[in-house]
C-alpha cells in the first residue's frame, strides 16, 4: 500500500528507534490495555509518551482497543475501560480530535475475553483520533 500511495513510509520497529518529531501520523492497535493493565498508570504513560515524541507538533495518532468495563478483571479479560484510556489519552497531553462508534458492536457484553473464541475477534472497541498539540 505505502508504494502505491508513494509518499508514505512505514515503519516496524521500536518507538526508541524512530526520532522524535519526524512521524505525521501513528497507529496502535489492541494493545494499549496491556500497558495499562500489567504496568499501571506509569506504564501507560510510558506507551503514550513514544508515541506523542515521535510525532511531529500537529501529528495525528489512532488508538483502537478493546473496550472493557470498570470493576471488571479487565487485565484477565485484555480490555481496557474506555473512561480509563480517555482519561489516559488526555493525561499525556494529546487532544482528542474525535471519538468514533465504528468499532462498536453490542454483541460484545465486555465479559469475556477479548480473544475469547466465541466472539470470533469481534469485540466491541473504542477507537480515538488524537492530535499532539
Amino acid at each position: 500500500m505505502a508504494a502505491e500511495l508513494g509518499n508514505v513510509e512505514p515503519v516496524f520497529d521500536s518507538m526508541a528507534s524512530i526520532a522524535p518529531g519526524v512521524a505525521d501520523a501513528a497507529v496502535t492497535a489492541l494493545n494499549f490495555h496491556d500497558a495499562y493493565n500489567f504496568r499501571g498508570e506509569a506504564g501507560a504513560q510510558a506507551f503514550l509518551k513514544e508515541i506523542y515524541d515521535v510525532l511531529k507538533p500537529g501529528g495525528l495518532a489512532v488508538i483502537i482497543d478493546h473496550e472493557g468495563t470498570v470493576e471488571m478483571d479487565n487485565a484477565g479479560l485484555h480490555r481496557i475501560p474506555v473512561v480509563i484510556a480517555r482519561a489516559q489519552i488526555q493525561l499525556a497531553g494529546f487532544e482528542i480530535v474525535r471519538e468514533s462508534e465504528l468499532l462498536h458492536t453490542n454483541a460484545d457484553d465486555h465479559s469475556l475475553s477479548s480473544n475469547d473464541p466465541s466472539l470470533g475477534r469481534n469485540t466491541d472497541r473504542f477507537l480515538f483520533v488524537v492530535r499532539k498539540p
